[in-house]
């Protein structure tokens, strides 16, 4: 009995887990997990524009195949939260 309610304890924080990920993942990202993908590629191809202004976007749309897939990803994230 012991062993079938730890199981099921197990199986709700798994799932709890799981929910919570993937709300995550379809919210709009933080300015501090923008800054943790992408810094190494700003200052890699960017660091003359500044954060937030049309030249970085411009940048980063221009070096896109260049990029980490941590920060294109989390740009495609903020991408779909904007539409």
């Amino acid at each position: 009995m012991l062993l079938r309610t730890v199981s099921v304890a197990l199986l709700c924080l798994f799932a709890s887990a799981a929910v919570a990920q993937t709300v995550d993942q379809s919210s709009p990202p933080s300015r501090s997990e923008m800054r943790r993908a992408c810094s190494a590629d700003y200052q890699r191809f960017c660091s003359d524009f500044q954060p937030g202004s049309n030249g970085l976007r411009q940048c980063f749309a221009d070096h896109k195949s260049q990029l980490t897939s941590a920060c294109v990803d989390v740009l495609k994230r903020q991408a779909t939260a904007k539409s």
